[in-house]
């Protein structure tokens, strides 16, 4: 657990519902590469594309303009040339799946972190961080979706949805207090979402027109692992969809985004796949077998999972959507978790880059009769293995907080995947102080709960969104009454213990 670990491709998928029979916000979401038309279904099964090779943390340099480094086939193409900065550079590698380059810069160790100079091409002195790097405000806007889709991230860049739209921040420094904004072209709209996927970053745009035929933005953005990139331009496509009002955008687990509509009560959904333009023409597909009042509230690989609460048993019900976005899309029969007892109506799903599902649920306190008199616990569950498990598992669990006397606030906020074997869990930090939220680390195997990271943040469980990339999670928080700013806490899980 203490040592580094250099993560690549993370994509994360969230979905918070709470108080409601359809857990999905209305903007619910999360990024391809060149490849097949938009209506060419994904295989089930099919493996993630290879995550990006990367160096320990590096950070950026003040602005000079790197060699271009997308478009790359070879390693050769991503080899220093002597530009300004290029003394920074120690490897350079072509992801052939992404077609970026990925660099390593300024490579201090592990949780240390060093400055490229743009004048003089040297690294600064490093600097050392721990479990909580920093957190920064966001001066460009409030979070302008809602909080599950409003951040992403592909290291060293992570990005926010604000109320005046997508920005974009170099964070490869972790411990910078005011990290750079990087210029983000080429988005003429504000996101209802922004997901991740591999090596690059989507934003969604709702639908706008009248049907038969709606329009949709959808703009992605390649981004290689190079810190010293001052601007970037994303590519924005209009297409034509067949449904209107968007209620999911997932990763597909390869390529692209799932995007589920609001038309039926199926939710027809779509598995998006570049190559992207104005003359394409997403075809939706429903989710046969749903069950009635579920929604569509995360993914896991190539397939959508669905969420429905049982208000009289107070239990949770999830399905698995086959052939998700296609023709032959089927939902599995629907299991019922009744391992806990009784549940609150509140919860949070998250997708692992590696098709894992992640769920924080609210456990209910019994009285002898077996009825439910208040929440005594918030609880983190690997509920899908991995992206191929066929079953809700709920034997790896662990319970983030406990309350006594217990409440009936909200206490789950959404976890964030880490990595195969770590996670991190958030939840309101006592019962009587429902408006700050714990951050932990949570390890798999052996499922435990490492009280001794235990960081609280100054927001409520409900008032947060999450994202990580390299090893890194991003904690969005909707901290400004006003809604005229917000904030991001960076946070280190492999540097736990270690001296900020």
């Amino acid at each position: 657990m203490r040592a580094h670990h250099v993560l690549r491709g993370v994509a994360v998928a969230l979905a918070t519902f709470a108080g409601c029979s359809l857990g999905i916000d209305r903007s619910l979401v999360q990024p391809p590469p060149a490849g097949d038309d938009a209506s060419t279904p994904v295989e089930a099964g099919t493996d993630a594309p290879p995550k990006e090779a990367g160096a320990d943390h590096a950070v950026p340099n003040e602005g000079s303009t790197p060699p271009a480094t997308t478009g790359c086939t070879t390693d050769a193409d991503c080899a220093p040339s002597g530009d300004a900065g290029s003394s920074c550079v120690s490897a350079g590698t072509c992801d052939t799946t992404w077609h970026v380059c990925i660099l390593s810069t300024c490579d201090v160790g592990a949780c240390k972190a060093s400055v490229c100079s743009a004048t003089g091409g040297t690294c600064s002195v490093p600097t050392t961080y721990g479990f909580e790097a920093a957190h920064f405000s966001v001066p460009q806007g409030g979070v302008g979706a809602g909080l599950a889709n409003a951040i992403s991230a592909v290291w060293p860049f992570l990005f926010v949805i604000t109320t005046n739209g997508a920005v974009a921040f170099d964070v490869v420094d972790p411990t910078n207090t005011s990290p750079p904004a990087v210029p983000l072209g080429g988005i003429a709209f504000i996101p209802i979402a922004t997901i991740a996927v591999g090596r690059r970053a989507y934003f969604i745009a709702d639908t706008v027109g009248t049907g038969p035929s709606y329009r949709q933005a959808i703009a992605w953005v390649d981004l290689p692992q190079d810190p010293r990139i001052t601007s970037l331009q994303a590519t924005t496509a209009f297409v034509a969809v067949d449904n209107r009002g968007v209620v999911a955008a997932l990763t597909n687990g390869l390529d692209g985004p799932f995007l589920a509509y609001n038309t039926g009560l199926q939710f027809p959904a779509v598995d998006v796949h570049p190559p992207l333009t104005d003359t394409t023409v997403l075809q939706t597909f429903s989710n046969a077998g749903l069950p009635n009042s579920a929604g569509i509230a995360a993914s896991s690989g190539t397939r959508l999972v669905t969420y429905r609460y049982d208000p009289t048993a107070s239990f949770a019900n999830f399905a698995l959507v086959n052939g998700a976005g296609t023709a032959a899309a089927q939902t599995t029969t629907e299991q019922a978790v009744s391992a806990y007892g009784p549940i609150a109506n509140q919860g949070a799903l998250a997708t692992g880059g590696d098709g894992s599902l992640l769920w924080a649920a609210a456990v209910e306190e019994t009285d002898d009769a077996g009825a439910a008199t208040g929440i005594e616990s918030a609880r983190l569950t690997w509920l899908l293995k991995t992206g191929t498990a066929a079953n809700f598992d709920t034997t790896l669990n662990a319970d983030l907080e406990t309350y006594s006397p217990t409440t009936s606030a909200q206490v789950v906020g959404p976890p964030l995947w880490i990595d195969a074997n770590t996670a991190l869990g958030l939840a309101a930090a006592s019962a009587t102080s429902t408006d700050s939220t714990s951050v932990q680390i949570v390890t798999k195997s052996p499922t435990t709960v490492d009280t001794a990271s235990r960081t609280l943040v100054s927001v409520s469980p409900g008032d947060l969104g999450a994202a990580s990339s390299n090893g890194f999670g991003y904690v969005l928080a909707q901290d400004d009454p006003k809604n005229q700013s917000c904030s991001v806490y960076i946070f280190a899980p492999s540097c736990a213990g270690g001296d900020l």
